[in-house]
């Protein structure tokens, strides 16, 4: 299981983080999923399915999100993104 759903009453410093930096995960369906504090970095997320998905704290420094689907999804100022290419 690469994510959780929203469970009442739990708090984000309460779940543990998973590393999936470098990890191939093209085409991926977490769909509202909870990503909290999870680490993408160099992860390849291409047309992944991150529809309403939670990316708080979520680290995708380096990852590749081509045609990845964020419909919906929430992010903050915890959230790390690729930086632009040149």
């Amino acid at each position: 299981m690469l994510c959780r759903w929203n469970i009442a009453g739990l708090n984000p410093s309460e779940w543990l983080t998973a590393d999936l930096s470098g990890t191939d995960l093209r085409q991926g369906n977490m769909s509202g999923g909870v990503l909290w504090h999870i680490r993408f970095t160099g992860a390849n997320l291409a047309g992944a399915n991150l529809r309403d998905a939670d990316l708080r704290g979520t680290d995708f420094t380096d990852a590749v999100l081509d045609d990845a689907d964020l419909t919906g999804s929430t992010a903050d100022e915890t959230t790390w993104w690729p930086q632009p290419g040149p």
